[in-house]
C-alpha cells in the first residue's frame, strides 16, 4: 500500500539530530502517557509505539513494567531505539502498513503521521 521514502531520509546523521533535538518532546509525552495509563489502572500490558524513533518513549514505558513494541521505518532510528531500550521489541516497518496486535495503548508521538505522502 505505501511507497514511503522516510527511511531514505532518516539516516545516521538526521536520526542523531532528531534524537537530541526532540528528546524533550518524547520525554514529556512519556510522562503524560504513563500518568494517563496509571490513572486508568493500566499498570501493565503491551503498548505499541508507532513511529518509535530513537526509543525514548519505549525505554520509559519498559522501565515502568510495560511490554513495548516499537514500529519505525528508519533503520538508523531503530538502531538507536534498540540500544536505548534493549528489552523492547522493534519492527522495521511503515506505521501505515503494520498490523497492530492487542495492546492496552497505541501511541504515535511527534510528527510521524505527517509522513503519509500523496
Amino acid at each position: 500500500m505505501s511507497n514511503h521514502k522516510t527511511s531514505e531520509h532518516y539516516g545516521h546523521a538526521l536520526s542523531h539530530i532528531h534524537d537530541t533535538g526532540f528528546a524533550g518532546v518524547a520525554e514529556a509525552a512519556a510522562d503524560m502517557l504513563i500518568c494517563a495509563l496509571k490513572a486508568s489502572r493500566l499498570t501493565h500490558g503491551r503498548i505499541t509505539d508507532l513511529g518509535c524513533g530513537s526509543g525514548i518513549l519505549a525505554r520509559r514505558l519498559f522501565d515502568q513494567g510495560y511490554t513495548v513494541e516499537g514500529v519505525d521505518q528508519s533503520v538508523a532510528m531503530l538502531a538507536l531505539a534498540q540500544s536505548r531500550a534493549p528489552g523492547a521489541k522493534f519492527r522495521h516497518e511503515s506505521l501505515f502498513d503494520c498490523e497492530i496486535g492487542p495492546s492496552v495503548a497505541v501511541c504515535a508521538i511527534g510528527e510521524c503521521f505527517n509522513y503519509l505522502f500523496d
